[in-house]
């Protein structure tokens, strides 16, 4: 569900975007979100995490479909983990990622191990005014 508002007294200066979460039995909530108009994946809400993460069979499956080359790639870069550890990631660009109807253009990703979840976190975050999580309706609303 996605539910458009438009904020403001003369025109619409503040679009407040209204997208429904699932909640997971252990309290973690998932964001569908489309990459590169491939597929829609179900990325985890990670405030702590600094860059959103895809596993490398999500970034194989990109690149064996052609929406991801190696005009795409990024630096790799060390990350601190919340456990106070540090990994190197390997990185890319992607073109477009969809969050319910708002398109976020080159948007930085970091390349995690198989297994490991989609983490959508503050790189994508930030690019909105506003974040407000909704805990009773299990809805995250972004303004931009």
């Amino acid at each position: 569900m996605v539910l458009l508002v438009c904020v403001g007294l003369m025109g619409c200066s503040v679009r407040e975007h209204v997208i429904k979460m699932d909640r997971m039995r252990d309290g973690i909530y998932e964001v569908p979100i489309r990459l590169n108009d491939l597929a829609e994946y179900k990325f985890m809400l990670d405030t702590g995490c600094a860059e959103s993460t895809i596993p490398a069979h999500v970034f194989y499956h990109m690149v064996v479909s052609g929406v991801v080359s190696t005009d795409d790639m990024l630096a790799s870069r060390d990350f601190r983990l919340a456990d106070g550890s540090i990994v190197t990631c390997e990185r890319f660009v992607l073109r477009k990622m969809v969050i319910g109807d708002i398109v976020l253009r080159d948007v930085s990703m970091s390349i995690t191990k198989n297994g490991s979840p989609l983490l959508l976190g503050q790189n994508v975050l930030s690019r909105f005014g506003f974040v407000e999580i909704d805990y009773s309706k299990d809805l995250i609303i972004l303004k931009k």
